[in-house]
């Protein structure tokens, strides 16, 4: 039950906008976070800077146009 207190709060927090979703990652499942964070798939898609936020929306965009997705 502990635990599972411990992923409410943290919901909480992500919800209330005291933490990011990426914080909320890190803090419930660490492994799991690392994983997700420099995997080479991952490292294509986050480019740290504006320069780079850049290149991901623009990236995502034209993911979008050539598989019609939303």
């Amino acid at each position: 039950m502990n635990s599972e207190n411990a992923f409410k709060q943290l919901g909480q927090k992500l919800m209330n906008g005291e933490i990011t979703p990426e914080e909320h990652v890190k803090e419930y499942n660490e492994a799991l976070y690392y994983r997700l964070r420099f995997r080479t798939l991952s490292g294509f898609t986050y480019l740290p800077g504006k320069i780079g936020g850049s290149l991901t929306i623009v990236g995502y965009r034209l993911a979008k146009k050539v598989y019609r997705f939303q």
